[in-house]
């Protein structure tokens, strides 16, 4: 994935700031994997949490 990453950069954009966008390319996978892990998995893992509690706060009743 990668490699067809800095294809791409170098096909679209050329070679004149290749390094600059080549540096933008290689924070891409830090920063989806933290909009992955945070924003993505962040929410189903407290929606699932929050729909047990309901589940348990209305078995206690």
């Amino acid at each position: 994935m990668a490699i067809l990453m800095y294809t791409v950069i170098s096909e679209v954009f050329g070679l004149k700031y290749y390094a600059t966008l080549f540096n933008f390319g290689n924070l891409a996978s830090p920063v989806g994997s933290y909009i992955r892990n945070v924003l993505v998995a962040c929410r189903l893992y407290d929606k699932r949490v929050g729909d047990k509690w309901k589940l348990r706060v209305l078995a206690e009743k």
